[in-house]
């Protein structure tokens, strides 16, 4: 409120919160900034440009296993050592804490530790039990020797920070994050730095904005019709350390550009019955929000790998257990019926079932997306939930080596009626055939 009313009444000052709202391109003091004006995914390249920031919002665009968490804390680290204050804030309490973890990791692997002084507002279970981490209950209880302050946009708008504001704010799940979030958090800030992957789960919006303003602030800054950040802009972490480049390909090709690329490690990775995706053809009909067939389905698939050799990348060799598998669904009724059908069988309790929403950020060897649907017209929520890019790049993107898409051929057929549908089917049509020509 405070900021609109500024930005109302033309006396906003030329901040980070401008910066946002203009989605300006990102600025920086001292002649400092990328090299040529052009951003790389190099650590120590970014651990220098952060340093000389001027007000302004920078986007680090992290798709799957690219060491997005990684980065955010060696940026940490650069500011840190240079006498910066650093926050750190998200969506959710999990990736707050979760950066929490890197963070401790990266500062005694570089043998400062004992630099490390941190403040969680609002600490939870999973915050990180250690002596660099000193838990208060709000913002008020921030001491001045804290150099990285951590919590929630909530926090971050409390004027005790606001008056006190750190020099850099990092945004975890910024594709996840509202603007007007973003700019309630950044009123605490001196620049921002924006993690986050907008091809991913979207933001949860409860009610229709006008224009773009339901967008996430990672959508914002990159503007409309921009899938991943301009090396202008900002940095794209091209590298996964996740997926064997038979999945990676596919991933790349449909959701990012082509500019995804498997770390060498990644084609170690390797099971008995083969990499990259696959195809299981289910057959039903007028099955909705849940199917015993392809529940079925998926479990007769694993009854068939579990036990088998597989690879990791580090090139060391075991059988696939339980643990290895994740089933992943569109819909809860899914899950639960997936779940019943699993715990049926001593041999399969215990497989990890969920929605989409539920893995994003896990692994597992070999994942399955069952779509559970049979066709177009049993849809409950229409095509733009179940054939949605970023949820297929979520599910199958979970996959270290094999990735099977379970669904009926009518499904595939289904006829579009725009040409946002007709995108959304081809990207699971062209997971299928590039499935089928791999089994091929």
């Amino acid at each position: 409120m405070d900021f609109g009313t500024a930005v109302d009444d033309s006396t906003a000052p030329d901040g980070v919160q401008v910066a946002i709202l203009e989605a300006a391109a990102p600025r920086f003091s001292g002649g400092g900034g990328p090299v040529a004006g052009v951003f790389t995914d190099d650590v120590d390249d970014v651990m220098r440009w952060v340093l000389s920031l001027d007000r302004t919002c920078v986007p680090l665009h992290g798709p799957p296993g690219t060491g997005k968490t990684w980065m955010g804390a060696h940026i940490a680290l650069a500011l840190v050592k240079a006498g910066r204050r650093v926050g750190i804030t998200a969506m959710s309490h999990s990736a707050i804490d979760n950066m929490l973890h890197e963070l401790i990791e990266v500062f005694t692997d570089a043998g400062c530790i004992d630099q490390l002084h941190v403040a969680r507002i609002g600490a939870k279970d999973s915050t990180p039990q250690h002596d660099a981490v000193q838990c208060v209950k709000d913002a008020k209880a921030v001491k001045a020797d804290c150099n990285v302050v951590a919590g929630t946009t909530w926090a971050f708008s409390n004027k005790a920070l606001r008056e006190s504001p750190v020099d850099v704010l990092l945004i975890d799940e910024a594709g996840q994050l509202g603007i007007a979030d973003a700019l309630a958090a950044s009123s605490a800030a001196g620049s921002v730095v924006l993690l986050g992957d907008p091809l991913q789960l979207p933001q949860v919006a409860k009610a229709t904005h006008p224009g773009r303003s339901g967008v996430s602030v990672l959508e914002h800054i990159l503007g409309e019709g921009v899938a991943t950040v301009p090396p202008e802009r900002g940095v794209f972490l091209s590298t996964t350390r996740r997926m064997h480049p038979d999945v990676c390909d596919f991933i790349s090709q449909e959701i990012y550009e082509g500019r995804l690329a498997a770390h060498e490690s990644c084609g170690l990775q390797r099971t008995a019955h083969g990499t990259g995706l696959r195809w299981l053809r289910a057959t039903h009909s007028a099955r909705s929000t849940e199917s015993l067939e392809e529940a079925e389905l998926v479990a007769e698939e694993i009854r068939r790998l579990i036990g088998s050799p597989w690879t990791d990348s580090d090139k060391s060799q075991r059988t696939l257990g339980i643990g290895d598998f994740m089933v992943v669904a569109p819909y809860n009724d899914q899950v639960r019926l997936m779940r019943r059908v699993f715990d049926a069988d001593p041999a399969l309790k215990g497989i990890k079932v969920g929605t989409v929403d539920k893995f994003q950020g896990q692994q597992a060897p070999v994942v399955f997306f069952t779509m559970t649907t049979s066709t177009s017209d049993d849809m409950p929520r229409g095509p733009g939930f179940l054939f949605s890019r970023n949820r297929l790049n979520v599910a199958l993107s979970r996959a270290k080596c094999l990735a099977y898409v379970v669904c009926t051929d009518e499904l595939l057929n289904s006829r579009a009626k725009s040409v946002e549908e007709m995108k959304l089917i081809s990207t699971l049509c062209a997971a299928v055939d590039y499935a089928a020509a791999r089994q091929a």
